[in-house]
């Protein structure tokens, strides 16, 4: 096909950014992206430490690139999140482009200017639906830049297999530690480093039989456990000096993995299956998926008899393909569900779909041998048609919660977190009675154990609907049980007090003595860290005519945010104006008491 190659540049961003042009202007996703942000806008001294080597007492992702990239939206545009949505499709494009000149160096030098492969290629990946949840979600940069780092390392890595320039192997290097400070799992790619550092094809790849390094199938499979035993081992250093422990549910999961092997087998099958199944079918798209089929352990079985063949071959495409696998593996500790909120995700194939679409893409290229200009147009255009298609659709329900919350739960009617989310979604948008349909289903899923969600969203439905004494019965109940509550059902409650707190006909205090809540807004503030809890529930305090309650929530409030946060002035403001309220109830109370004794 005859490209040039200034036009393909410009080709492929425009196309990115088309089909994800509904996702500019998207909704904050509330499924960690919101969160997210709120921390971000409450970082006040930022240092190399603070980023590098938190030290907090339980480690569970380092990514400190990922927050450095934040940060840098905080500082130069306010944490917009049209313009994150922005850089997340540059990214995107980028990749695209990376994973162009991989595959171009893929194929013999002389045939890359007739070659259709490293533009289909680059098609392919940069508008495959599976990349959709990376791109169109905040939270999910730590794939793109991770994709980035990962994809410049290949690149540099095959340029210096074909000049020899010494400085290209230290640039890969340094693009692998990046890729490793963007996401943990890019560990699982030095295997693939090396493979493609001592393995090339002299009849497939273009290279002279003196610049392939000959190794036998043992030597090359023992390097790649050597490396993996290294990528391992460098990511638990780098978490023992950024953290003062690991997270408790990476060590349960692998000790659990441990006991049964078996299962652990058959789990990792279906999930290699489950994703190299998504990679060429990607239908139907799925923000949460809670469980696979298990007859993907059969699928499983033949990639992985493949990955060995891939082994046994020693060609660039054939690394590259292990590497992909291998990227994968990391995925089969989540796929236990104790680790992540979802078992299997889509965003969990990114990496290795970017490293495997070129060399599956330039193989399948060179096997067609009877391909003219104009059915290389017509392969390129379908290729534009149908995933394109399918990803501006998907932007389209990524670009508000309601759409994409509702599509989740249709898709994993079993997801409770997310059905938990829509209930709130269809509360937001007063939709209260389709609300509690769904606030009934979730209670029907949770009711093996205890589940403060359901209790926490049927008494915010009675009470917008009316019905008090329902709402603040169902309150009662939930503060009788000390239980940890997440953030939203922490917010759920609080608005359900605040909401009783004015009304006369049924007074909160009737159900709720004062010490009471107070205790209740303690454990809430434990359970979800925000101290806005104990801002409101000094407001709630001063509605109800009780400035000491108050003064002593506004305290905690003041002591739990930072010194440079906004509120504290407000806070402060609060205290003082308690302390006036105190004041006059004790003049007009002393007053009273006098004209009782006249």
């Amino acid at each position: 096909m005859k490209v040039r190659r200034g036009f393909l540049l410009a080709l492929l961003p425009a196309l990115i950014t088309a089909t994800y042009y509904p996702v500019i202007f998207a909704e904050v996703c509330k499924v960690d992206d919101q969160k997210m942000l709120n921390s971000i806008s409450n970082i006040h001294d930022v240092t190399f430490r603070a980023l590098f080597l938190p030290g907090g007492a339980n480690g569970w992702y380092y990514r400190p690139l990922i927050g450095a990239s934040f940060l840098a939206d905080r500082y130069l545009h306010g944490l917009n999140p049209h313009l994150m949505h922005l850089v997340n499709i540059l990214l995107q494009s980028l990749n695209a482009l990376l994973v162009y000149g991989i595959a171009l160096l893929l194929i013999p030098s002389e045939k890359r200017r007739a070659s259709p492969a490293p533009l289909i290629a680059a098609i392919f990946f940069g508008l495959h639906p599976l990349a959709t949840e990376s791109v169109s979600w905040l939270s999910g940069r730590t794939d793109l830049l991770a994709g980035f780092f990962l994809l410049s390392a290949t690149l540099l890595t095959l340029k210096y297999r074909e000049n020899g320039n010494r400085l290209f192997p230290v640039g890969a290097l340094a693009a692998l530690v990046c890729a490793l400070l963007a996401k943990e799992t890019a560990a699982a790619f030095f295997p693939g480093l090396l493979l493609l550092l001592i393995c090339a094809g002299p009849k497939e790849d273009g290279i002279s039989k003196k610049d392939t390094l000959r190794l036998s199938l043992f030597t090359r499979s023992m390097i790649c456990v050597g490396a993996i035993a290294i990528g391992v081992k460098a990511v638990m250093v780098v978490r023992s000096l950024a953290f003062q422990s690991s997270a408790n549910n990476i060590s349960w999961t692998i000790k659990f993995m441990m006991n049964d092997l078996s299962h652990t087998i058959f789990v990792c099958l279906g999930a290699v299956g489950f994703y190299l199944k998504k990679m060429l079918i990607p239908w139907p798209l799925n923000f949460a998926i809670v469980e696979v089929d298990p007859l993907y352990e059969l699928l499983g079985v033949l990639i992985v008899g493949l990955t060995f063949v891939a082994l046994f071959r020693n060609t660039r495409r054939s690394a590259l393909w292990i590497a992909g696998i291998l990227l994968l593996t990391p995925s089969f500790l989540i796929a236990f569900n104790q680790i992540a909120w979802t078992p299997y995700a889509e965003r969990y194939a990114y990496l290795p779909l970017a490293l495997m679409s070129p060399a599956c893409v330039s193989w399948l290229a060179e096997r067609i041998h009877k391909t003219t200009y104009h059915s290389d147009i017509v392969a390129t255009l379908l290729v534009v048609l149908v995933l394109g298609g399918t990803v501006f659709v998907r932007s389209v329900t990524w670009s508000t919660n309601l759409a994409l919350i509702r599509n989740t739960v249709e898709v994993s009617p079993l997801a409770t977190d997310i059905k938990g989310l829509y209930v709130l979604e269809l509360v937001e948008h007063k939709r209260y009675y389709e609300a509690e349909r769904y606030a009934r289903e979730l209670q029907k899923i949770t009711s093996v154990g205890y589940d403060p969600r359901p209790a926490a969203i049927m008494a915010y439905l009675q009470m917008k609907h009316g019905n008090i004494v329902e709402a603040m019965t169902q309150l009662k109940s939930l503060t009788s049980r000390k239980s940890e509550y997440s953030p939203f059902v922490t917010t759920l409650l609080v608005d359900v007090i605040e909401e009783a707190a004015p009304r006369r006909d049924f007074p909160v205090t009737t159900l709720f003595k004062p010490e009471e809540l107070s205790r209740f807004g303690d454990l809430l503030f434990i359970s979800s860290g925000n101290y806005f809890i104990y801002y409101r529930l000094g407001k709630i305090f001063n509605r109800l005519g009780l400035p000491d309650y108050a003064r002593d929530m506004f305290t905690k409030a003041s002591q739990a945010a930072p010194p440079t946060d906004p509120l504290q002035p407000i806070i402060r403001r609060c205290i003082v104006s308690c302390d006036r309220l105190d004041t006059s109830f004790q003049t007009v109370h002393n007053g009273h008491n006098i004209k009782t004794m006249r």
